[in-house]
């Protein structure tokens, strides 16, 4: 099941770069095709597509102040993007430094925050390896994810710290609380149950 910090129901909707093509005036596109074809080609000419917006600059990779085959008990750690804005901070029970690059975390709970600094949802892991060059937290233990108007749970999970998308696999499980901020219609109404017929009485 995939996740997404706007949608969540992990949370991965994606920003994908648009290409918008832009048309030629017919007479320029006749000039053109007189062009190719004098010049012995025989492919037309392409209008020109508008340039994909810049992404955005990431961050380098995560820095935590741990020592390689050693254990950190009771880490509190924010975690800032580029302009300086808080977006994750990581409570960590235990965390140790396996090598390079990977960090083993027990009794994890990451607190997300949106845009404007506003708490946005939690993340409970009870054993995970974070990735300090990708960023990416993966688990092989039950997860859970909550907001104020869901609770969501799976077996295993794989969360990008710095897009805040991921994917839930295995007994994928999910509790809305409030389906207008979820997108969603609310449920219909029962309908009502009928009364049972009355049983008729015949005069003796």
């Amino acid at each position: 099941m995939l996740l997404s910090r706007k949608l969540l129901a992990l949370l991965a909707t994606g920003l994908v770069g648009a290409i918008t093509l832009r048309s030629l005036p017919a007479g320029e596109i006749e000039k053109q095709k007189e062009t190719a074809v004098t010049a012995g080609k025989d492919t037309l000419p392409t209008a020109p597509s508008t340039p994909a917006p810049e992404e955005k600059p990431k961050r380098g990779r995560i820095s935590l102040p741990l020592v390689e085959k050693h254990d950190s008990k009771g880490l509190k750690i924010p975690y800032y993007d580029l302009e300086g804005n808080l977006q994750m901070v990581f409570n960590i029970g235990i965390a140790t430094k396996l090598d390079q690059d990977n960090v083993r975390m027990q009794d994890a709970e990451l607190e997300s925050y949106n845009e404007e600094g506003e708490p946005e949802m939690t993340i409970a892991i009870p054993t995970s390896v974070l990735n300090l060059e990708t960023k990416v937290i993966s688990s092989q233990t039950k997860t859970t994810i909550k907001r104020d108007d869901f609770i969501l749970t799976g077996d295993s999970v794989e969360f990008n710290t710095e897009t805040k998308e991921g994917k839930l696999v295995g007994n994928v499980r999910m509790l809305i609380f409030n389906f207008k901020n979820m997108g969603f219609a609310p449920p219909p109404p029962a309908p009502p149950k009928a009364a049972p017929p009355k049983a008729e009485v015949k005069p003796k």
